[in-house]
């Protein structure tokens, strides 16, 4: 008898159930916000279909939107295009303004960063890529993403502008959306926070920067391991020829760019500055063993130290360690010593080239991870002490046991033998941290320390919406100094690959910084003391009643793992409608107070 129940109850679920919907007609167009994927597989909801595309946006900003189109018959050569865009007074903004992209689906298994995205076996394609827009072939029963941004005129009048998106494909009958933006009137300002691409897109340089300022960077991360640079090592002391004259050509290409011209300008140094100094070395004949073929930070620790007893560990340094009694004061050994100088002298050449050509202050990106093993937060600890020694400011980009955790219990890397609890607090002037470090606490402490407080982002993960999270509302919440985009937006870093390819996390980025920049116009506002009283309250109430709904940590939102590389869920997920609506809060108060 209860089986017979248990069956009766679930056809009557299944009558229940809504059946999935099926196209009502052989192409449909549709709209869905750019925060959701499209699969191949997908249907369109009903409210989807032939929907308006709603904008809004500041005269300069871009603002992306995402079509979709649904065949049940074969296409060839869709494509879409957008009329002009009429406006108040007879305002337009031209279709040359309009930027479109399609997106290429891949399996995600294939390419690595990208086989952590999350899969299902309904969607075996991911949407990845995003290329330039070709008109392109559409398989019968299968859907499409197509990519739209507008990049709104410097001088657009403020009012609501309308218009038409057209798609035609040989097969199909031609179909239209319509389109409105509502441009306000106000301008955005460059955020406080240094923001910055740590890719990599050597032979492509100038379009790099370009696109990087197009999405919201003001300053670069100069990569010195491409200049190919090797140290001399005469009477004594330590010399680079040709990287103030390579370096400078960056630096003038970045800020011709308008990168690097009021922020501070990154150089990554990691083990290419340690193999600089070795090649030196090793012309003027002092050689080591130990470093023949390069230069490993997490297996060359150390050359730098007085060797004590190994330790056979299992736990973040697989082998032998060898644990030394000092390995917070400058090196002991020979070899070591002259290499310390050779970090010392390029940190001082390049510090003095940026104070004789003009440039805002440097800093070095010393080594990524040193959480990875001892050996790699040992070689950390040694640069940083030469840093110091240099005067030159240090940036790690870490997760908070070894930094500064208070809590001894929770130590990654404890004392062995005559070598102490091995932490980077007292030596680093910018912690750039792992996402999901941040928070309250590790805010505090490094203003505490008197340190700079940043994150490093990753954009390779197709969680547009957790990126968005990371690089506007997070930034605000927790007053981020610097943010580090990581890693390949591109996969064009080859001149003769043509045109850069980029990711919906890419494009995520730039909405991020832009929803902190309305929080930052949205500050300034409520300070000035020509706007209204009661708007002023009004702003300052509506800051501080979304700093109580933004959470303190990306587990809210979600996460790229850093030792299992899947994404993590978090635990409430920010629908798009959340995000829009307050920025649309922001921009209105704005309003208010500007009387724009």
């Amino acid at each position: 008898m209860k089986r017979l129940t248990l069956i009766v109850l679930l056809g009557l679920l299944s009558a229940c159930s809504p059946a999935a919907r099926k196209p009502a007609a052989p192409v449909e167009v549709f709209t869905r916000h750019w925060h959701e994927p499209i699969y191949r597989e997908d249907v369109p909801e009903q409210a989807e279909v032939g929907a308006e595309v709603q904008l809004f946006a500041t005269p300069g900003e871009y603002e992306p939107a995402s079509l979709g189109v649904r065949a049940e018959v074969a296409l060839s050569k869709a494509h879409w295009s957008v009329s002009p865009l009429q406006g108040p007074n007879g305002a337009v903004i031209q279709p040359d303004r309009f930027e479109w992209r399609v997106t290429e689906y891949l399996d995600p298994t294939q390419f690595d960063p990208f086989r952590r995205w999350i899969r299902s076996k309904e969607h075996p394609l991911q949407p990845g890529f995003l290329q330039p827009a070709t008109p392109v072939e559409i398989a019968a029963g299968s859907a499409q993403q197509f990519w739209l941004t507008v990049h709104v005129p410097d001088d657009a009048a403020a009012g609501t502008y309308r218009g038409t998106l057209s798609f035609e494909a040989g097969g199909s009958a031609p179909q239209s959306l319509p389109i409105s933006l509502q441009v306000y009137g106000f301008r955005l300002q460059e955020v406080r926070a240094s923001m910055f691409a740590a890719g990599d897109n050597w032979p492509v340089l100038e379009s790099s920067f370009a696109d990087d300022r197009a999405h919201g960077m003001n300053t670069v991360l100069i990569n010195p391991g491409h200049l190919k640079v090797a140290g001399v090592y005469q009477d004594g002391s330590f010399r680079f020829p040709g990287m103030s004259e390579k370096v400078a050509a960056v630096v003038r290409l970045a800020q011709g760019q308008g990168l690097g011209l009021t922020h501070e300008i990154g150089i990554t140094m990691h083990h290419h500055l340690a193999r600089s100094a070795i090649a030196g070395l090793d012309a003027a004949g002092i050689k080591n063993p130990e470093v023949e073929g390069g230069f490993d930070d997490r297996e060359d620790y150390s050359i730098f130290y007085e060797k004590g007893e190994g330790v056979e560990l299992e736990q973040r340094f697989r082998g032998t360690y060898y644990p030394t009694a000092t390995p917070y004061h400058p090196p002991t050994t020979e070899y070591g010593k002259l290499l310390y100088r050779g970090w010392i002298a390029a940190f001082r050449q390049l510090d003095s080239d940026a104070r004789v050509n003009g440039w805002p202050k440097l800093w070095y990106w010393l080594t990524d991870e040193p959480h990875v093993n001892r050996g790699r937060l040992r070689s950390a600890l040694t640069m940083c002490l030469a840093a110091q020694e240099a005067g030159s400011t240090s940036l790690i980009t870490c997760n908070e046991p070894t930094v500064s955790e208070p809590d001894p219990e929770k130590l990654w890397f404890r004392a062995i033998g005559d070598e102490p609890d091995l932490r980077l607090a007292p030596f680093l002037k910018s912690r750039c941290y792992y996402n999901a470090y941040l928070s309250e606490e590790t805010l505090e402490r490094t203003r505490a320390a008197g340190g700079v407080y940043g994150a490093y982002v990753n954009i390779y993960g197709n969680q547009p919406a957790s990126v968005r999270f990371q690089t506007g509302m997070l930034a605000y919440r927790l007053t981020l100094d610097l943010i580090m985009m990581w890693s390949y937006p591109s996969v064009g870093t080859d001149a003769e690959k043509g045109p850069r390819a980029y990711l919906r996390d890419w494009e995520a980025v730039r909405e991020g910084i832009d929803d902190l920049k309305y929080f930052e116009a949205l500050q300034r506002a409520a300070q000035d003391e020509r706007a209204p009283l009661d708007k002023r309250i009004e702003a300052k109430d509506l800051l501080d009643e979304l700093s109580r709904e933004i959470p303190t940590n990306v587990r809210a939102v979600g996460f790229v793992d850093s030792f299992t590389g899947e994404w993590v869920r978090g635990k409430e997920r920010w629908k798009a409608e959340r995000f829009e609506s307050t920025r649309r809060r922001v921009a209105q108060a704005i309003e208010g107070l500007t009387g724009r």
